[in-house]
């Protein structure tokens, strides 16, 4: 995870105000579509999305995952017209404590197989939702 992140710093030092801008307004754009699917106030916690009252702590996991997923949606749209839909399956990969998405968030998260899997699980379920159109 260190090299990758030294990488991806040294990438960013090569890239003009222009595209500095457009990196900025794609964040911007994933964060804005997340709180349109995932609800007002979400954080970004696991447990505020599954509706639990305990700890509503930032899950850093879910950060990463959901940013660069949605950022990478080419018709937003669409995938805000199933909104209902792919949050509730989304709810439902958080409430199963046992599943491969809840240990890819959750334990040793920086793993290389912990991130390839929450982005698979997750890139997974947009194209889920998207082709149920």
């Amino acid at each position: 995870m260190r090299e990758f992140l030294d990488n991806a710093i040294e990438e960013l030092s090569t890239q003009t105000p222009e595209q500095l801008e457009q990196l900025k307004n794609k964040f911007l754009e994933a964060l804005n579509l997340s709180e349109a699917i995932l609800g007002q106030g979400h954080r970004f916690s696991r447990l505020v999305i599954s509706g639990s009252k305990k700890t509503k702590k930032l899950n850093q996991s879910l950060l990463d995952v959901i940013t660069v997923c949605f950022s990478e949606i080419d018709n937003k749209s669409n995938i805000l017209s199933n909104k209902e839909k792919f949050f509730r399956k989304f709810k439902q990969l958080l409430q199963n404590d046992e599943s491969e998405f809840s240990d890819s968030i959750t334990l040793g998260t920086s793993t290389k197989k912990a991130i390839e899997t929450r982005f698979r699980i997750i890139m997974a379920l947009i194209k889920e939702v998207l082709d149920e159109n």
